[in-house]
């Protein structure tokens, strides 16, 4: 396998795009020698291949442990090394690198501290190695230039005020709900299954993954017991446990112990980790240049597809980030540090959520210094880096006079601007991160307020490369909310809000109570529907967690199975009007679904343990024989004829009965049936 053979800096740059599966084939072994690997010096075999030359021509020596190599025909007798195959360790390789799978990636300990957030002199040790997105960083294009002139600028000569006149109510805007289509039809509510299969590419699955997969597999893998596998995987995210070995343990699960469910008779443990180990993401070839995510883009770019083929969100959207876990930064292409976030070390996303549904609909990996230099340029990335961002995760929106909620983060009055050019409303909260946004005179909109009551609102109009804008502003006791925005106008909305702040003159604190204006109320509103996606996928078990895996590929694939899992729960409760479920009472259902598909049920077989050691024994209670115990799980001669031992249940019944499934262990009638209930799936 390409990912053990040595010098790791050949062999990368000779073949720069490879996935975690990929094997050399065809090399011939031409001596052994010693060799430093993981700073331990170990006998390796040298090998050349035709791949792996010099400028001149000639070969260049590569080399690996003699038990990654599978020796596919001897050379002449006279050439061995004088050792034995079954000695020399050229025995063939297992099938797979399912055990890698088991540990993560070594996490960077001295960079965070042990509640896992970081902190201030971690940023420090960080600074330089990785991607900081801190909440102070403003975004490209409010960087100053040389020949910008901020805040005597012309955009907002107009004064301040507002006509009354919203520009999205005059391109006849509705404030629709989120709905479905493209999706064939079906009578009634869609099942669990269904979902899935609405808010996951299917025709990806089949056509790239399982047919990818099975390249590597001897066993064909079908689309039912793919789709059993993954449930699989959810049903594992509903309990937190140490080795996933203990899932297909032959042991009897015990309440204290272990873990409490088995697999045995879903799907065998090799044939899982046969699947994982040949897991394939990709049909697409690899680039002629180096790209550290070519092996994901084709299945984030299908899942995208799909969401904008099958959904169509709500009037108001929320545009925001969100973070998938990983700790290892040299494994982590697009490795980034973002301290506010629960997990602040790993990819971050930028997404888009439905805020009415809070069914997330579109995503971009933070790709940073890790973005190919000689790849083409994305769409809209003239125009700038947050404005062709902007642009390319609200194309599901271009022409429907829909409205998105930006935070500060976002905050580019032209981006604002190329919107509205597509057909897109959006407001964006105006912040100082180190420098005001372009166009933006903050210190003059603060004057303006500065001896104005607390709840008074105004607007200031202007105009950007033909498009109407709009600072819209509310005075709060302590600072002044500022939102730029191409909709909306000064009415207020919603409820009372509450507002106490001290009194400068001493006496009482002053209370007063106000009404939003319609932009202030949006932006409260809906600026957490992307927050609240993230904090149903990772919390109380995430299933990026549960899924330990030191390949980086497979990170990203679990964390579109977690944003589905999450889509399928809103789907059912908003859409649908199912009941509302906490996120691990819906997993168990869906896990369950997918578990037992219609797919296996109609035919295709479970690939299960089949040895009669290993299967568990029916439930039943049985008395010793005459003048035998148990030492520990087997049963020996004793002295006494009939002899009595306590209950392992309740640990007060005197009794000789036991269950065949689990010898050793006493059991009386009373806990008998606690016993089967917990053994049971």
């Amino acid at each position: 396998m390409i990912k053990y053979l040595h010098p790791s800096r050949l062999v990368s740059s000779t073949l720069p795009n490879t996935t975690a599966n990929f094997r050399l084939e065809g090399c011939t072994v031409v001596g052994r020698d010693n060799k430093v690997i993981n700073r331990k010096e170990k006998p390796v075999f040298i090998v050349h291949h035709e791949d792996f030359k010099t400028t001149d021509g000639e070969p260049e020596d590569i080399y690996a442990l003699p038990r990654w190599f599978k020796i596919i025909e001897e050379g002449p007798s006279e050439d061995f090394f004088g050792v034995s195959s079954s000695t020399n360790g050229a025995n063939p390789t297992n099938s797979g690198n399912a055990e890698d799978e088991e540990q993560e990636s070594p996490a960077i300990v001295h960079e965070i501290n042990r509640r896992g957030r970081v902190v201030d002199s971690d940023l420090a040790n960080l600074n330089g190695q990785v991607q900081i997105d801190d909440d102070n960083s403003p975004a490209p294009e409010n960087i100053p230039s040389p020949e910008d002139e901020r805040g005597t600028n012309d955009t907002f000569d107009m004064g301040w005020g507002h006509d009354g006149v919203c520009c999205r109510r005059q391109a006849e805007g509705h404030n629709t709900d989120a709905k479905l289509f493209n999706f064939g039809g079906f009578a009634g509510i869609p099942t669990l299954l269904q979902s899935f299969e609405l808010m996951f590419p299917q025709e990806y699955i089949i056509k790239v993954i399982i047919k990818e997969t099975n390249k590597h597999l001897k066993n064909q893998l079908t689309y039912g017991e793919f789709i059993s596998w993954v449930g699989l995987w959810f049903f594992m995210a509903t309990t937190t446990f140490g080795d996933r070995r203990e899932f297909w343990s032959s042991k009897a699960i015990e309440a204290f112990e272990g873990n409490p469910y088995r697999f045995n008779a879903l799907m065998s443990r090799p044939r899982f980790e046969a699947i994982l180990a040949a897991l394939q993401f990709t049909d697409r070839k690899p680039p002629s240049y180096k790209d550290r995510f070519w092996e994901v883009r084709q299945m984030i770019d299908e899942w995208n597809s799909n969401m904008r083929f099958k959904f169509s969100p709500s009037w108001i959207s929320c545009l925001d980030e969100s973070m998938s876990k990983w700790v290892g930064k040299f494994t982590c292409p697009g490795f980034c540090c973002v301290p506010r976030k629960p997990w602040p070390l790993g990819n971050e996303y930028h997404t888009i959520s439905c805020g009415k549904s809070g069914i997330l609909y579109a995503m971009e990996m933070v790709e940073g210094k890790d973005t190919p230099k000689e790849a083409p340029p994305k769409d809209y990335s003239p125009l700038g880096k947050t404005v062709g961002l902007l642009l390319r995760l609200t194309r599901p929106l271009w022409g429907s006079s829909k409205v998105v909620v930006l935070d500060s983060g976002f905050c580019v009055l032209q981006g604002i601007a190329e919107l509205r050019k597509k057909g897109v409303f959006a407001a964006a909260l105006i912040k100082k991160r180190k420098y005001w946004p372009k166009y933006i005179d903050g210190n003059g909109i603060k004057e303006h307020f500065k001896d104005k009551e607390v709840g008074a609102v105004d607007a200031m109009k202007g105009s950007l490369n033909g498009v109407k804008v709009e600072i819209h502003c509310l005075k709060e006791p302590e600072y002044v909310m500022m939102l730029m925005s191409s909709y909306g106008t000064l009415e207020r909305v919603g409820g009372d809000k509450k507002r106490v702040w001290t009194n400068e003159g001493g006496g009482a604190p002053i209370e007063r109570t106000i009404k939003y204006p319609e932009l202030v109320f949006n932006h409260f509103q809906y600026r957490d529907a992307v927050d609240a996606h993230n904090g149903s996928r990772m919390f109380p078990i995430a299933l990026e967690e549960t899924w330990k895996t030191n390949r980086w590929a497979c990170r990203v694939f679990a964390f579109l199975l977690a944003v589905t899992e999450v889509n399928c729960r809103l789907l059912q409760t908003n859409l649908y009007n199912q009941p509302s479920l906490s996120q691990q009472e819906f997993r168990k259902q869906f896990a369950k679904e997918l578990i037992h598909n219609k797919y296996i049920s109609q035919g295709e077989e479970r690939s299960v343990r089949k040895s009669a050691r290993l299967s568990l024994p029916e439930h039943r209670l049985v008395s010793l024989p005459k003048n035998r115990t148990f030492k520990k799980t087997t049963i020996v001669f004793c002295k006494t004829a009939y002899i009595q031992l306590v209950c392992s249940g309740c640990s007060q019944k005197r009794v000789r009965t036991y269950c065949p499934c689990s010898p050793g262990r006493i059991i009386c009638s009373s806990c008998f049936a606690d016993h089967v209930r917990l053994v049971e799936i």
